[in-house]
């Protein structure tokens, strides 16, 4: 199976279920953009007291990242649901069933350990500098070792939340082992997605540069560095042209997660067969 268009290979043999939740994707993507942006804290640069003000911006962010997991496991539990059993849910297709809180526990577990860590380690590197200033060296060094360390963590437990809500289970030691011999080709594809988001950011920067009011990356800029949130109904254009030229990204990042759960799964069934026979007609033409 091909991992970064198996979205696309889904929709030849469901079509309707593909093009619904596509659909769906998108409004509910946007309509959380809105809410994340009405909701994310607004550092005040000019306050006399940085140290506060950095202490009460981290930690209202504690605020927005409950429904960015949320925002993000359920469209992710329903493209799982399709692309991993070609099951759709109706018109409407997302819910919040086992599959998703799965989904939530799992990722929201890899990402506060890998968070805490992270802050461990370099907490301790910077009271070791602190204690010993020739240890600088040392920390230059590890802080880009450190983020090849969670790049790697990060690609090896690709499919731990889709194999998770596939199977109801905490599947992230399973995912770690039965990714031997798996890590290169996730992360060659975890590379396309990267180049596809770089190319297609270039194109959501041009259409902002030359359409006024259409640029989020300038719209966020303007907020953390003005001070002052803007209205949404002036944000919503840019967020919708964001959000329409990166939907490909995020369905091919979703093709990964649930083609690497169904590799490591060994499943050989009429879904499986299905998926592999399209594919076997698009290379023959």
């Amino acid at each position: 199976m091909n991992a970064v268009a198996l979205f696309l290979t889904v929709g030849k043999l469901r079509p309707a279920e593909t093009w619904t939740l596509t659909g769906w994707s998108f409004v509910w993507l946007f309509v959380i953009g809105l809410l994340q942006v009405s909701l994310q804290p607004v550092p005040d640069l000019g306050s006399a007291d940085q140290s506060a003000m950095l202490g009460k911006y981290f930690s209202s962010l504690a605020l927005v990242v409950p429904i960015g997991l949320l925002s993000w496991a359920l469209p992710f539990a329903a493209w799982m649901r399709l692309l991993t059993t070609g099951r759709g849910n109706g018109v409407f297709p997302f819910r919040l069933g086992r599959e998703e809180m799965w989904a939530i526990f799992v990722l929201g577990a890899i990402v506060l350990a890998m968070w805490a860590t992270m802050a461990v380690v370099l907490l301790v590197g910077f009271l070791l500098v602190q204690l010993v200033p020739a240890l600088i060296v040392l920390a230059v060094v590890a802080v880009p070792a450190l983020g090849i360390v969670a790049i790697y963590i990060s690609i090896r437990l690709t499919p731990a939340a889709a194999l998770s809500a596939m199977t109801h289970r905490f599947a992230v030691v399973d995912t770690w082992r039965a990714m031997d011999g798996k890590v290169v080709s996730v992360f060659l594809a975890w590379l396309v997605i990267v180049v596809a988001s770089v190319v297609l950011g270039l194109v959501a920067m041009t259409i902002g540069n030359l359409v006024p009011g259409l640029s989020l990356a300038q719209a966020m800029n303007d907020m953390m560095l003005g001070g002052e949130r803007p209205a949404l109904t002036s944000l919503a254009p840019a967020l919708f042209v964001s959000l329409a030229v990166q939907l490909p990204v995020t369905l091919m990042s979703y093709s990964v997660a649930a083609y690497s759960a169904l590799a490591i799964s060994g499943r050989d069934d009429a879904w499986t067969q299905a998926i592999e026979q399209v594919e076997r007609e698009a290379a023959e033409e």
